[in-house]
């Protein structure tokens, strides 16, 4: 049984995870210097750049939600990319637009210019999404498989924990700017290093190039004594033990028109689909988005040490899930998950309404400790276990899209929606919070009838 090379292991994995890293990087990269980008100085900065971007609330919520219709559309169309031409040209286009994109975010003196960089992101992120855990598990020996599947969400935690790290030195008037030059820097490496990385053997051998799958076979994996496999039956077999056995191969793939016409196929798109929203609908981008706005109000000097907190325990609790899914089953810890996330966002409303600061970093960091061991992967995880082989990659690609549209939808309205619910004076900014606890009550219970 093959393992991983030494090349392999420092050199075609943290390449590859740069790509779901900066799409965690993208996703908080707004959070902590929302106030220094969009203050209300006109004076220049360094190299002639505005110290600001004069902009409204919703504005910023523009500017912030863009990102997720850029991940739609490029989630949608990433399979006429990754299909034919192959896993590694994606993850290059990847880098691409983010350093396109990074770049005139870099360099932008108007919302218009950061909603074009943004929505450069976006598309980047919508490719990564799509082609970084396929990648992952085609060059993973099988020995090793699920643990190298979860390096695709370790990096988009860890992306989210380093903006918020950066965020405490330069969420300042004109330093803001470095945010998106570490980017630009970031995926220049990834451009760099992906010059001399390798395709995926999966891909080469399903297109008919063996040959090229053996060499590259030879430079990542090693049989169990710690030789590399050269030989052309060794590679074979490795390959072999790469590919899971599929049924009804006679069955030719589903279109996403047909989980809306096919009877046996309407389940499962109703249960992916009530997944993804109840996902999306707790308002857990909310909080990744807007965490140190929504806790500056009731304690001012401690929220960005909160929103650093989010990101940390959003990393620790990605690992329970691994250890502990099979024991209590997706459907159990999903329930825990969700009763939890109920309990923490009414816990948050009442806090952020009644000023109590202590009460409002514990809502917080509850609610995203809930989410992440349950409501965030089990989702994206479910559609094999409730769906026939032939629609997994159609309805995959429904449920992503569902996740981008409503996620956009949150991101575009959660500011403006928040000031409105919390009245004239704005002395009610929890109770957006409670439309979150409904709407994710509601979704679940549907959920959970069919699930």
């Amino acid at each position: 049984m093959a393992s991983f090379t030494r090349y392999a292991t420092i050199g075609v994995l943290p390449w590859l995870c740069l790509a779901p890293f900066q799409y965690g990087y993208a996703i908080s990269q707004l959070n902590q210097i929302q106030k220094a980008m969009s203050c209300k100085s006109t004076e220049l900065g360094a190299y002639g750049f505005p110290l600001c971007v004069p902009m409204e609330d919703a504005e910023f919520g523009l500017i912030t939600s863009i990102f997720t219709i850029g991940g739609l559309i490029s989630s949608l169309v990433a399979n006429r990319i990754t299909d034919p031409y192959g896993r590694r040209p994606a993850v290059q286009i990847n880098a691409i637009l983010v350093a396109l994109g990074s770049a005139i975010a870099a360099t932008a003196s108007s919302v218009f210019a950061l909603s074009v960089a943004r929505f450069l992101i976006g598309l980047a992120a919508g490719l990564a999404l799509c082609v970084a855990p396929s990648f992952l598990s085609e060059i993973a020996p099988p020995k090793v498989r699920d643990a190298v599947g979860v390096l695709n969400q370790l990096s988009v935690v860890f992306g989210i924990l380093f903006t918020q790290f950066l965020g405490f030195a330069f969420a300042k008037p004109g330093s803001w700017r470095a945010i998106f030059v570490i980017s630009f820097g970031l995926s220049t490496l990834q451009f760099l290093l992906g010059l001399r990385m390798i395709e995926s053997p999966a891909w080469l051998a399903a297109n008919n190039k063996k040959h090229e799958a053996s060499v590259v076979a030879a430079k990542i994996w090693k049989s169990e004594d710690g030789t590399r496999i050269y030989e052309a039956d060794d590679v074979e077999e490795a390959l072999l033990r790469q590919r899971e056995p599929l049924v009804n191969q006679d069955q030719p793939s589903a279109t996403i028109p047909q989980c809306f016409r096919i009877a046996e196929l309407r389940l499962p798109l109703i249960i992916v689909s009530l997944a993804m929203l109840a996902q999306q609908l707790s308002g857990i981008n909310a909080v990744m988005y807007y965490s140190t706005d929504i806790l500056s109000r009731a304690m001012p000097e401690a929220a960005p040490y909160v929103s650093l907190a989010v990101a940390v325990i959003n990393v620790i609790m990605t690992f329970p899930p691994i250890f502990v899914i099979e024991r209590y089953g997706k459907r159990k810890l999903l329930m825990y998950s969700v009763v939890g996330s109920i309990i923490a966002v009414v816990l948050l409303a009442i806090a952020l309404n009644y000023k109590m600061n202590a009460a409002s970093a514990v809502g917080t960091l509850l609610f995203v400790s809930c989410f992440a061991f349950g409501l965030g992967p089990i989702p994206f995880i479910i559609i094999p276990d409730v769906s026939p082989l032939y629609a997994v990659a159609a309805l995959s690609s429904i449920s992503l899209s569902i996740n981008w549209a409503t996620n956009f939808v949150i991101g575009l309205t959660f500011l403006p929606l928040r000031n409105i619910l919390a009245g004239p004076d704005n002395s009610w900014p929890g109770n957006i919070f409670y439309l979150f606890a409904f709407l994710l009550t509601v979704s679940s219970v549907a959920f959970f009838r069919y699930f």
